[in-house]
């Protein structure tokens, strides 16, 4: 839908200041995109396929061939003249100036720009760029989707169903077999040529020295419905029976026999301790539903409160389970959870923390 887009009130929330308010053009917008943790529109594309960038804190971000590029107003991404966008990703890191940006174009071809700490562009280096730059390795290739995942880590699809990785690497997450980041896009294989659906990046926060880290692993499902994990798995994240950590594709043997449609993962933070517990949810074609991770809360819907290393079936649930959701609070600074699955017929099923009776019934 187009829209028109006035930046008076950028004038209003800059950090310049102004004398006067002078008149602003308006543009006439097909798409905007911004960055997922500030409110500031980063970027939009107008109604004859123009990409324009300004003023955003983002500095290398801007594209515009400096790393000291400060646009208040909407410039024009030259490198982008007589394209047509196809998707955006801003992509940031766990610290603020740590910005990555790509653009897929209506040839299936991506540009990147910004940092490039662990060879995230694809550009077969670790310079950081301040101009979009063609990713060579993939100019043979048609590619279709484009996802961060990792913590600096980047999968991109072509057009086959064929998966290309590069970047981040330290916990085995790109799934090639080592822990080297790799600073061009390398094929990602799956055993028995098996194509990737959809992509679940997993991230489990641990307290080091009182500062945060982060673990890094992935949850595919493929397109016959079979799940595959790889990365750390010092907390049984990879659902494979224990926690030995993979660093290729391994397939969930409790998940073999079923054909998987979605994963959900619910990650609760540990406010004083600073670290993160999770759990997973499976759900199948059939309509059945499982479980593992932490249970402490008895969230996984076993009847008890002991974590799992692997899916398990809640097999007290006898309806076609066709969605769940969680809802996470606070009480008292400890994080709780409470779950509801949605029957096909209708009912709801509830389990996990009670509090305030809000799975519906008294205890």
């Amino acid at each position: 839908m187009k829209n028109s887009f006035y930046l008076i009130l950028l004038t209003l929330f800059s950090p310049y200041s102004f004398s006067q308010i002078t008149p602003l053009p308006s543009y006439e917008i097909e798409k905007a995109y911004k960055s997922s943790r500030i409110e500031i529109l980063n970027f939009f594309i107008d109604k004859n396929s123009k990409v324009y960038s300004f003023n955003n804190g983002l500095r290398n971000g801007l594209g515009q061939g400096s790393s000291n590029a400060d646009s208040l107003f909407p410039v024009p991404i030259k490198e982008f003249n007589g394209k047509k966008i196809v998707d955006f990703l801003i992509y940031r890191m766990d610290d603020f100036d740590k910005t990555s940006i790509f653009v897929l174009d209506d040839s299936g071809q991506i540009h990147s720009w910004g940092k490039n700490d662990y060879g995230q562009l694809g550009l077969g280096d670790k310079s950081d760029r301040f101009s979009p730059t063609l990713i060579t390795g993939l100019k043979d290739v048609t590619i279709i989707k484009i996802q961060a995942f990792g913590g600096g880590s980047i999968i991109a699809t072509d057009v086959s169903g064929k998966s290309y990785v590069w970047g981040r690497n330290d916990f085995g997450q790109l799934g090639l077999g080592d822990t080297a980041n790799k600073v061009t896009p390398t094929v990602l294989s799956l055993p028995d040529k098996k194509v990737i659906q959809n992509i679940i990046p997993l991230t489990e926060e641990i307290q080091e020295n009182n500062n945060p880290s982060y673990l890094y692993s992935v949850l595919v499902v493929t397109k016959d419905g079979q799940v595959y994990s790889w990365g750390d798995n010092s907390r049984a994240q990879l659902g494979l029976g224990d926690t030995v950590s993979r660093l290729l594709p391994t397939a969930v043997s409790a998940l073999d026999k079923t054909e998987v449609t979605d994963i959900r993962v619910v990650s609760l933070i540990e406010f004083l301790e600073n670290t993160s517990k999770t759990s997973y949810y499976v759900l199948t074609k059939s309509g059945q539903l499982y479980s593992w991770g932490k249970n402490d809360l008895g969230q996984l819907g076993l009847g008890d409160t002991t974590d799992r290393l692997s899916p398990t079936l809640l097999s007290s649930l006898h309806d076609f389970i066709s969605n769940i959701r969680p809802a996470t609070f606070d009480l008292d600074d400890t994080p709780r959870v409470s779950i509801f699955a949605l029957t096909d017929n209708g009912k709801i099923y509830s389990w996990g923390t009670n509090e305030n009776n809000i799975l519906g019934f008294e205890d």
